[in-house]
């Protein structure tokens, strides 16, 4: 499929005190390149300081969508905790 036609595009995000999330633009996927787990994690770490919320808080693990690519979380406790946060706080639309 191309690239054009993704309609998800996502990045779910626990940092080390706070949960947020990011919609990924098109640039954004053709930067990242194969959709790998080691991809979205060097992009985050090179491109995700433009956008954070606090300067001190840091990535810890992600769940990131590209279309029918889905990259689970790494661990279930940042799933559990991002999870949690949200049903509180409802999810941001991505």
């Amino acid at each position: 499929m191309s690239k054009l036609f993704i309609k998800k595009r996502y990045i779910e995000i626990v940092g080390d005190f706070t949960t947020w999330s990011i919609g990924l633009t098109l640039w954004d996927v053709f930067c990242i390149g194969e959709f790998t787990r080691e991809n979205v994690e060097d992009w985050l770490a090179a491109n995700y300081t433009r956008r954070i919320r606090f300067k001190e808080d840091w990535f810890v693990d992600f769940h990131a969508v590209c279309g029918g690519q889905d990259i689970p979380w790494a661990t279930k406790e940042a799933r559990e905790c991002y999870q949690r946060y949200n049903s509180t706080v409802g999810r941001e639309s991505v």
